[in-house]
């Protein structure tokens, strides 16, 4: 076999025979990308896949009809020709951005617990930000996350350097927001943060696929994890305008019918 090789020229260093094989290498690559195509841009593709935990959805679009958010706040069919942008409300009219109506446009996590920060978790304030582009997400902690020995979990602070609105805020010792290991204080949410200034409550495994923005007219939201089958678990998502009462019964408000309640 060497000796076939050797006669056909391949293991010499003849410029020549070297010029051929890379003008070989670099045909093979081009051909390659026309049929097979370059890979998908992943950050999108991550904010577009059905992987979410609990989805804040539209009605369910009919048979073969894309549905997508209109300037009205409503679904319409959406055109297969128009890409949609990063930020959902970049497709949006300034002026329905501004109605005074809206709820504060402010997220809040509360994270209990010296744990890390995993990509789960990551997803979650992202997803957030496409979906909501928040003012401010003010993530509330006991003990800030850490990092593992192999370096791996890093999302947090690669959100910190990268969203400048990403405020950390370390809980005063007369705070009761936690009830134990990444259990967050549902009194805590409610009064403290809520009722004291509007906005929403995310936990931390929550992925949004789509939030109207119609919602954000609304008094209360609730949003469950239709899969958790334990009424003491905080809801996948909780908003509320400034102001209205700290109170909600998660048993009598749990949908028997969707995943989303809003009042």
């Amino acid at each position: 076999m060497a000796l076939s090789v050797r006669r056909m020229g391949l293991l010499t260093t003849n410029k020549v025979h070297l010029t051929v094989t890379a003008l070989i290498f670099v045909a093979y690559f081009m051909i390659k990308s026309w049929f097979v195509g370059l890979p998908p841009n992943c950050l999108h593709a991550a904010g577009d896949g059905p992987s979410a935990a609990v989805d804040v959805l539209l009605p369910p679009a009919g048979d073969g009809e894309k549905r997508s958010l209109t300037a009205a706040g409503d679904d319409r069919p959406a055109s297969a020709d128009t890409p949609s942008p990063y930020y959902i409300y970049d497709s949006l009219p300034y002026e329905h951005l501004l109605n005074p109506d809206f709820m504060p446009n402010v997220v809040y996590y509360v994270w209990c617990g010296r744990r890390w920060f995993e990509f789960q978790h990551y997803l979650s304030v992202m997803s957030v930000v496409r979906q909501l582009r928040p003012d401010n997400i003010v993530f509330f902690y006991d003990v800030e996350p850490v990092v593992d020995v192999w370096t791996y979990n890093t999302w947090y602070s690669e959100i910190a350097d990268s969203c400048p609105f990403f405020r950390r805020r370390r809980v005063l010792t007369d705070e009761p927001a936690c009830m134990g290991h990444s259990t967050p204080n549902m009194t805590f949410v409610l009064a403290n943060l809520l009722t004291a200034n509007g906005g929403m409550y995310v936990n931390e495994q929550t992925i949004l696929s789509r939030y109207p923005l119609n919602f954000r007219l609304k008094d209360l939201v609730v949003a469950f994890d239709p899969t958790s089958v334990d009424d003491s678990m905080p809801p996948a998502l909780l908003a509320t305008k400034h102001g209205l009462p700290g109170r909600y019964v998660a048993n009598s408000h749990r949908p028997t019918h969707g995943r989303v309640v809003p009042c």
